[in-house]
């Protein structure tokens, strides 16, 4: 029973891109209970072609509104969205700030 764990070979780099769909998710969890209606219709699969596009998409509508009273976590979170966005002069920004 001594198997090693190795973990699933990448499709195309989705593992990354998976991770960091699952940890948007869980970083704007919260705002979703208070942010304004955003139509959003998720990737049928994980494994669809489209889903990083979507979920960029989505991160882009989700910084302008997103709202959190704590200000180190606001600019943790308001980063991971700003690199889901494909900005990352803005995330690196915001994680410069967030050190300050």
């Amino acid at each position: 029973m001594n198997k090693s764990w190795n973990p699933a070979p990448a499709i195309g780099g989705f593992s990354a891109v998976g991770s960091l769909i699952l940890l948007l998710f869980m970083m704007v969890s919260q705002a979703w209970a208070d942010a304004p209606d955003i139509e959003f219709r998720p990737p049928s699969t994980a494994e669809d072609p489209e889903a990083t596009m979507i979920m960029r998409d989505l991160a882009a509508r989700l910084v302008p509104v997103y709202e959190e009273p704590d200000a180190d976590r606001y600019l943790a979170n308001l980063s991971v969205l700003q690199m889901a966005a494909l900005d990352y002069t803005a995330a690196d920004g915001s994680r410069l700030f967030a050190f300050r």
